[in-house]
């Protein structure tokens, strides 16, 4: 990354670490499998701590997905910045050469080519936008996974009160 976002993101981590609010920890470390079995078949207890675990890594994945974001917010806004400065410079030449003004696209190709700080931006940015989506993904499974426990215990819930 550039240094304007190492020093965004260092800003940001003094900023959240002074609101003093618990940070989400996983307490294993090691990847597990989660079977996804028939939830009518599962006790009450067994749908609380299915509820209780994808609530938990819901919010974590929240947390994780909002740092991803704002890291790549950082890095879009340095790498648009550079580019355009980049452009603005290259059109100044050509200008001052007398030469017709080149388009848009053929501006930018120009600053992009032989520029390894804007293209390792670039790169770093794509990285981040994949991260990104990979991480709302696996919210998303657990939020859908969330509300598929918590129908069923509404269910329970519903049909021992007519009962």
């Amino acid at each position: 990354m550039s240094r304007f976002t190492d020093d965004v993101k260092a800003r940001i981590n003094v900023f959240v670490a002074q609101l003093k609010v618990p940070e989400f920890s996983i307490e294993k470390l090691e990847r597990e499998t989660i079977a996804l079995e028939n939830l009518q078949d599962k006790s009450n207890k067994d749908l609380e701590e299915q509820l209780s675990f994808f609530g938990g890594y819901k919010s974590y994945l929240e947390a994780q997905l909002g740092e991803v974001e704002s890291e790549k917010g950082a890095i879009e806004a340095s790498y648009e910045a550079a580019l355009s400065q980049s452009m603005y410079f290259t059109e100044k030449e050509y200008v001052a050469a007398s030469v017709k003004k080149p388009t848009k696209d053929f501006l930018r190709g120009e600053a992009l080519d032989g520029n390894e700080e804007l293209n390792a931006l670039r790169k770093h940015l794509i990285e981040k936008e994949a991260l990104a989506t990979r991480i709302k993904g696996l919210r998303d499974a657990y939020v859908s996974q969330y509300a598929t426990v918590s129908r069923v215990i509404a269910i329970r819930a519903a049909s021992s009160d007519q009962v």
